[in-house]
């Protein structure tokens, strides 16, 4: 696991309730082993057929997005709202 995926995953851990976690903890580890199989693939392609910029334009769009996803739609939990293990 990287450590992209590893910070994700506790992000997540701060996010959802306890009885999520683990299912949505597998969700986002197999969608990211899904992306991390065919973005070097169809970064090749979109390189090869179109131009050589747009995959890294095409991947800092993403990250803006991804970004902009977490400032909209994570919320930080109230001081003292935090569940005990």
């Amino acid at each position: 696991m990287t450590y992209n995926a590893l910070l994700n995953c506790i992000l997540m851990q701060d996010l959802f309730p306890d009885k999520q976690r683990g299912s949505l903890t597998g969700i986002f580890l197999t969608i990211y082993d899904f992306g991390a199989l065919a973005g070097p693939i169809i970064g090749f392609l979109v390189y090869d057929n179109v131009s050589a910029a747009l995959p890294f334009i095409m991947s800092g769009a993403l990250g803006v997005a991804t970004v902009l996803a977490l400032l909209v739609y994570a919320k930080e939990p109230k001081k003292g709202d935090f569940t005990q293990p």
